[in-house]
């Protein structure tokens, strides 16, 4: 692939003048052929097989690191280019101070070397010289960052100029290791099952393509397509903090969690999750795949804690329902719903919205687990029913949960809130 071809054929055509003819040969790769590899001072990236990877060690790059990169140094343009009698004039250590900041192109047929210079003071551009491999000379030019600013220029205009020079200097600056391609999952594959073991609860596994777990749903609740969609969606999404490049598993200690992922040719993916490594604690994955260790944050090491419950749909009312009875054993008040969720009560009995919005709010939202009623297990006495369609909820609190009990399907639903959200006073809903 021609990577730069236009941005270096563009500057050969930003001069006029025959005194820069030679000058514009520079930019014209055409005649290199396709990129090979790319080198800074502290990295160096080559094209292999449809993909960049890093070298020493030999990994695989991330994309969207090499997008941001190729993308940035693509935006770099030259407003002028000097003659060789300014040249001469000029102190190279004065204009070029840092000695490593500069890339390298290497091509089929050659190769492009470019370094930064100096940044000008009072605008957006800054000392620029580079040379190709069959030229005996560097090329001198004022160059400037092309890159899209937000907003409109103001006083903070300057300030602009100098982050997106600094910018370019801090990515040739970049080491190794931020090029590597972070993600647990490398690849996108077509997940048909996961199973997970962990330590805090029983194992599962989720059957996408059927759209069932085991354990089995408890009856009278749904698989949550949504639920499993975006699970496999952020999956590929699960980046490392830090990479350690063979590592071994002697190593390792305390398995935490251990995540299989079956895909729909049948070939299976394993990622176990440990506590410590090299006597170093953490989060630690690693995969089947490669050797290749990753350490992880909490946030990434959630996923391993899955219950089989987080894949059920667990919410106890959908707003379709429109009618309703509110009771507490002695009095009972029938409601009604409008379209734009509204309340108002069918015996003329003013409604506290904001006492029904919270009560509401709470039945909207997936419970945080679920449970079936224990054989002879006993219902605490609740001051709060709701009644609608074939359904009636008992409501009643337990230390920080709210528990809802759905007497037809005989499954308890746990709502971890902390302070009460709601009254248990049925006089509360009404005015």
């Amino acid at each position: 692939m021609l990577l730069f071809t236009y941005f270096f054929e563009e500057l050969g055509h930003i001069q006029k003048g025959k005194q820069n003819d030679e000058a514009s040969k520079v930019f014209n790769l055409k005649a290199l052929g396709n990129l090979k590899s790319f080198k800074t001072a502290n990295a160096e990236l080559v094209f292999s097989n449809g993909q960049f990877e890093t070298v020493n060690p030999r990994y695989l790059a991330d994309k969207v690191k090499i997008d941001s990169l190729f993308g940035i140094l693509g935006q770099i343009k030259i407003s002028r280019f000097l003659t060789s009698l300014e040249i001469q004039k000029l102190d190279e250590s004065l204009f070029f101070p840092d000695k490593n900041l500069w890339f390298k192109f290497f091509l089929e047929n050659g190769q492009l070397e470019v370094h930064l210079g100096k940044k000008i003071e009072f605008n957006n551009t800054f000392y620029l010289k580079m040379k190709r491999s069959d030229q005996k000379d560097f090329v001198w030019g004022i160059a400037y960052d092309d890159s899209p600013v937000d907003g409109v220029y103001s006083q903070e205009e300057d300030r602009t100029h100098l982050a997106k020079y600094e910018r370019m200097a801090t990515l040739l600056l970049l080491k190794t290791d931020f090029f590597w391609d972070d993600h647990l999952l490398k690849n996108e594959i077509d997940v048909s099952k996961i199973n997970l073991t962990n330590t805090r609860n029983r194992p599962f596994e989720v059957d996408l393509i059927n759209q069932r777990t085991s354990p089995q749903i408890l009856n009278g609740l749904n698989f949550s397509k949504d639920a499993a969609d975006q699970f496999v969606k952020e999956l590929f999404k699960l980046r490392a903090k830090k990479i350690f490049h063979d590592a071994k598993k002697e190593n390792l200690k305390e398995l935490l969690g251990k995540m299989n992922i079956i895909t729909k040719k049948g070939s299976v993916v394993t990622l176990e999750l440990y506590k410590s490594f090299n006597k170093r604690g953490g989060y630690f994955v690693r995969s089947n795949l490669e050797p290749t260790l990753y350490e992880i944050g909490q946030e990434t090491a959630r996923f391993f804690y899955l219950n089989v419950q987080d894949f059920w749909h667990k919410t106890l009312l959908e707003f379709s329902t429109s009618t309703f009875i509110l009771s507490n054993g002695e009095k009972q008040f029938s409601l009604k719903r409008t379209n734009d969720g509204r309340f108002f009560s069918t015996q003329e009995m003013k409604i506290n919205e904001s006492q029904f919005d919270k009560l509401f709010q709470i039945l909207a939202r997936p419970a945080d687990r679920v449970d079936e009623l224990e054989k002879n297990e006993l219902i605490p006495s609740s001051s709060l029913v709701l009644q609608f369609e074939k359904y009636r909820l008992y409501f009643y609190r337990l230390d920080q949960e709210l528990i809802v009990y759905n007497e037809q399907l005989k499954i308890k639903f746990h709502y971890f809130v902390g302070e009460m959200p709601i009254s248990f006073k049925l006089m509360d809903y009404f005015k």
